[in-house]
């Protein structure tokens, strides 16, 4: 939870020894749900637990591994899917091969799988032989259904209020032309 009601753990993510979990601030007790969801508990923010839809593994009862939002969890053949991570390998990747354009990754409807892992960028088409090369370099780093089925481009993303893209939105305008 980054931007609702407060700050709750910090990660330090430079410097020598950056770490790949969140610390819990002192007064703040944490837990799951059935959902794998992580739940807080601080006196601070009232008498009764927040239920959040951000997955986590809990290492402990002050540190946890962030996953992703169940909220775009992609379900594609079955297997659940998390934009976040497909997006920390795309990212990898795009620096090492080409400028890095503004991504992210969503599930599109796909009559077989249910639903397609897709990357949408904001960027002229890449051609075919760099697509297939970025899809070839992901498939030593990610499962097979978390490897993007195809790529699309648009010159702009659709944007909220406060300047954050609107995935829904920007799907929406690729799938209307």
């Amino acid at each position: 939870m980054t931007e609702t009601i407060t700050h709750i753990a910090l990660q330090k993510i430079s410097g020598r020894q950056p770490q790949i979990f969140f610390g819990c601030l002192d007064g703040i007790a944490i837990s799951t749900d059935d959902r794998g969801c992580l739940v807080i508990q601080a006196a601070h923010l009232g008498p009764s637990p927040i239920i959040t839809n951000d997955l986590v593994t809990l290492l402990d009862q002050k540190r946890f591994l962030w996953a992703g939002r169940l909220d775009r969890v992609i379900n594609s053949g079955g297997v659940k899917v998390s934009p976040e991570k497909v997006e920390e390998a795309i990212e990898v990747v795009l620096r090492e091969i080409h400028p890095t354009p503004r991504f992210f990754v969503a599930g599109t409807p796909d009559a077989k799988l249910g639903e397609q892992v897709v990357v949408v960028l904001e960027s002229p088409k890449l051609s075919t032989a760099e697509q297939e090369r970025i899809k070839k370099i992901l498939a030593g780093r990610l499962d097979k259904y978390e490897i993007p089925r195809a790529f699309l481009f648009i010159p702009h993303f659709t944007e909220t209020s406060s300047q954050k893209i609107d995935r829904i939105g920007t799907l929406a305008t690729i799938s209307n032309k």
